[in-house]
């Protein structure tokens, strides 16, 4: 890992992520934007292809643990990386899942929280939104909801990630009455206390 800095961003769909990192990334060229749809990925396709039985098992969830493994290892040192997504969404999504379908499985859980010890963020930023305002957002955005979006299973991830332990340096945002750039300038406060815009 070296120097590399990983700012974590994680949340539900529709609390303002993808906005937020484009807002980052056009305002600081020491930022190193990842994606979940990284195209040299061998998980993304089959990922995708099965993602409408997320909640009935953990074969998509299993999918996109190993796809942040790979794109995780695919960070060079010395830079700080926007992470879109963490395993802390991870660990979320596992949650929520056995929570809905009852059902579990240890070795998932296990290579979770490996990511989690291996690759910690040295901020975490949590975007909060209401279930209705999200499923507005992503309403508006004109796509259709996925079955990740449904409301029973946004509800269970809404209330873990607000319910979640996380330690080290975090910044919790309630997005529900902020606009785009109220988020933005709160995030970018902390990421200058944090000292983490200077890494060049």
């Amino acid at each position: 890992m070296n120097n590399l800095k990983i700012i974590g961003i994680d949340g539900i769909d529709g609390t303002g992520k993808t906005s937020l990192i484009g807002k980052l990334v056009s305002d600081n060229e020491c930022f190193v934007l990842t994606t979940r749809r990284n195209p040299s990925s061998p998980y993304v396709n089959e990922m995708y292809r099965v993602i409408h039985t997320f909640k009935q098992d953990f074969t998509a969830l299993s999918l996109f643990v190993e796809d942040l493994f790979f794109r995780y290892e695919q960070l060079t040192s010395d830079k700080i990386a926007l992470a879109d997504r963490t395993f802390i969404s991870a660990m979320v999504f596992y949650k929520s899942i056995s929570e809905l379908s009852r059902i579990s499985d240890d070795n998932l859980y296990e290579r979770i929280n490996e990511g989690l010890l291996k690759y910690p963020s040295q901020l975490s930023i949590f975007l909060l939104a209401s279930v209705e305002r999200a499923r507005e957002r992503i309403s508006k955005s004109g796509r259709p909801f996925a079955p990740v979006e449904e409301v029973p299973f946004l509800t269970s991830c809404d209330r873990h990630f607000r319910e979640f332990n996380i330690a080290g340096d975090f910044l919790a945002v309630e997005t529900d009455d902020l606009d785009e750039n109220e988020v933005y300038e709160k995030v970018h406060k902390k990421i200058i206390e944090s000292g983490l815009d200077h890494l060049r």
